[in-house]
């Protein structure tokens, strides 16, 4: 598996299956579409500190100087609303925070429907019928809620990570994700530390895997995730069945540390790592799933410093490092 690798100052405000968008110098973003081929469509300007961008049927959206601007791609700006920052735009509803009441996040649908912010800054994942928040105690105390849209976005139900985890305390460790139904995610701080499964419907737990306990990443019908010491970890998100893979002494004898860092991804049963381990051991590494190896690897220069993010799409990673630069690993055809 080999890249060609570009580098410019930016980094990726949005991406998914079609788009990408990447911010320039500050200032200008730029959106490229992959299919059928690499090209850039959008070229507008920012202001500094807007990096939030969504995308809506026609384009995009971005929060600026109190007002959400819709750019079609075609079009340019359709709209501007002013005061609501937008969560989701999508069909079904749309759901935002207005800057008058940052305490309640408005759900759009045939009528308003009004769901209180539990805990500002923590975890939010909205899906298609409803919305899950968690919270984060210092105190280990945290929980995990389920507000349902069609029933007038009421909580259906709540989960103590302590509970869940049968201990005095617990906290959340990792991003949300769903599936077919189920929630997946990692509490830590306790003994019984490690993967929990949630049915998304009820809240009831439906497996748990002791010691899968970093960060869930993922791809299509499968979650990845590790354990100690270097053990990469799939599980079908269908059926709960876990399948685990021994790469520690691989990764050691190509001059990797670790596999656990959060800031990772995976797609098409690859799993795209990264470690910063000072500022002379940033570097990347792709694991194949399939073919059971490691199949590519990259050490950025001590003037690149930590790595900050990873975007992954069919034919290119994206690399930012802590001196702004983005770095663009493009595929080299076969």
């Amino acid at each position: 598996m080999n890249f060609i690798v570009k580098k410019i100052i930016g980094g990726v405000l949005y991406i998914d299956k079609e788009i990408v968008c990447i911010k320039y110098d500050r200032i200008y973003l730029k959106v490229f579409k992959f299919l059928p081929y690499y090209q850039e469509i959008l070229t507008l300007e920012l202001a500094k500190r807007t990096n939030k961008i969504g995308r809506y049927s026609n384009g995009i959206y971005y929060f600026q100087d109190k007002i959400t601007f819709f750019h079609s791609f075609l079009k340019g700006v359709e709209k501007k609303i002013k005061g609501k920052f937008y969560y989701r735009y999508k069909s079904n509803y749309k759901s935002y925070l207005t800057i008058d009441n940052r305490d309640e996040i408005i759900f759009e649908l045939e009528r308003k429907i009004i769901v209180p912010v539990i805990q500002h800054g923590e975890p939010k994942l909205f899906l298609e019928n409803g919305l899950v928040q968690a919270e984060q105690e210092g105190t280990g105390d945290g929980s995990i809620y389920f507000h349902d849209i069609s029933m007038n976005g009421n909580e259906l139900w709540s989960n103590k990570y302590s509970v869940l985890s049968n201990s005095s305390k617990g906290n959340l460790h990792s991003q949300i994700l769903c599936s077919h139904d189920k929630l997946f995610f990692v509490i830590t701080g306790n003994k019984n530390k490690g993967l929990y499964i949630l049915n998304v419907h009820t809240g009831k737990l439906l497996k748990k895997f002791e010691g899968v306990c970093y960060e869930v990443f993922q791809d299509g019908d499968y979650i990845f995730s590790s354990r100690f010491e270097n053990t990469l970890c799939r599980i079908n998100t269908k059926t709960l069945v876990i399948e685990e893979w021994d790469c520690n002494e691989l990764i050691k004898s190509n001059g990797f540390d670790a596999i656990h860092d959060h800031r990772c991804a995976a797609l098409n049963n690859k799993f795209y790592f990264t470690q910063t381990l000072g500022d002379n051991k940033a570097k990347v590494g792709i694991l194949d799933w399939d073919k059971q190896d490691l199949v590519y690897k990259h050490d950025f220069k001590p003037k690149n410093g930590g790595i900050g993010s990873i975007q992954v799409n069919e034919n290119r990673m994206f690399i930012h490092t802590q001196d702004n630069t983005l770095h663009i690993f493009e595929k080299e055809t076969e």
